[in-house]
């Protein structure tokens, strides 16, 4: 890509006029039908033992974000972690989870269980 200084853009009588810039099309916005926090919440409960930077990269997000909703789902009950070794387990609480409200009158099982008669 070339760049053009402001006498090249100018036109012959040295007044600048509209330059036309062309822009590349924008994509579509990114966005995802679960909450970060759901997804994290999902991806744990099929991998248990994954690592903060593992999920991360599964859920495009950053580690410090990921940290952060394991850190919320720990406060809200939803989750526990244990050591083993130099590693985290993680284990969801599912009876917690199922009764968590998505929003007033429809908990998480109860939101599964529609999506599940699709």
């Amino acid at each position: 890509m070339k760049l053009l200084s402001l006498r090249e853009i100018g036109n012959n009588s040295g007044k600048f006029g509209k330059v036309k810039v062309e822009m590349p099309p924008m994509s579509p916005r990114k966005w995802n039908m679960v909450s970060s926090h759901g997804l994290v919440i999902t991806y744990i409960a099929a991998n248990p033992e994954a690592t903060l930077r593992e999920i991360a990269r599964i859920t495009n997000m950053t580690e410090r974000a990921v940290f952060q909703i394991v850190h919320d789902l720990e406060a809200g009950g939803l989750l526990r972690k244990r050591k083993s070794g130099r590693q985290n387990v993680y284990i969801v609480l599912t009876e917690e989870l199922k009764g968590y409200e998505v929003y007033p009158g429809l908990t998480v099982g109860q939101l599964a269980r529609r999506v599940a008669d699709l």
